[in-house]
């Protein structure tokens, strides 16, 4: 909802500067300088404090809402720019051209939340974890000789889940195999929910091992 409601937004920008632009309305620069100024001071604060108190690059709802302040802010420097051009040259058209920019700006942002949050959605495998390295990394622990149906997916956007079947050989400590499996997810993947059944190698996979 939080990229939705930025494409939408930067669109309706969009649309009312071109509208505009044929017949620029008369801007009161001081009040529009002003209120900016105001504006961009509380946006520089909110986004500091967000930056600061949460993960605006992992988690798809923070950066959701740290783009909207952004939106904001970047706004509000659009304005005072135009404001600043309205009153020393009389540039009326300012106004639109920098909203025009600065909505652009937005939407390529909330493109790209929106493409993130679907890629979520569908339980997509974690753009930062690659399946084949997983694989490996498993199949270098003592005692483990094959991994099969290996399944990687997103349950949030900092939310990772793997399951998988690992057949191990008949001499191997199975609960220490396990341990050592899940710390090294957990460690070197940072995959915390993990889902791992163990095989003798007596037992044939259903649909091969590989």
């Amino acid at each position: 909802m939080n990229g939705l409601t930025l494409i939408g937004i930067s669109l309706f920008i969009i649309w009312e500067a071109i509208n505009r632009l044929a017949n620029p309305p008369e801007v009161a620069s001081i009040g529009m300088l002003t209120i900016a100024t105001v504006g961009l001071l509380v946006n520089i604060l909110v986004a500091w404090i967000l930056m600061r108190g949460s993960d605006v690059k992992g988690n798809l709802n923070m950066r959701g809402a740290f783009l909207h302040v952004l939106g904001d802010l970047l706004g509000s420097v659009g304005a005072i720019v135009a404001g600043l051009l309205i009153f020393f040259f009389g540039w009326a058209i300012a106004d639109q051209i920098a909203s025009m920019l600065v909505a652009i700006l937005i939407l390529v942002s909330g493109y790209r939340v929106t493409k993130d949050s679907v890629h979520v959605l569908m339980e997509g495998k974690p753009e930062t974890i690659q399946v084949n390295e997983v694989r490996s990394k498993l199949q270098e622990l003592p005692g483990v000789l094959h991994i099969h149906d290996l399944h990687l997916w997103s349950i949030t956007s900092d939310f990772p889940a793997l399951s998988a079947h690992l057949v191990v050989s008949e001499e191997a400590k199975r609960d220490q195999v396990l341990q050592e499996a899940k710390e090294l997810l957990e460690q070197t993947f940072h995959i915390e929910h993990s889902t791992l059944q163990l095989e003798g190698e007596t037992m044939q996979c259903r649909n091969g091992c590989n």
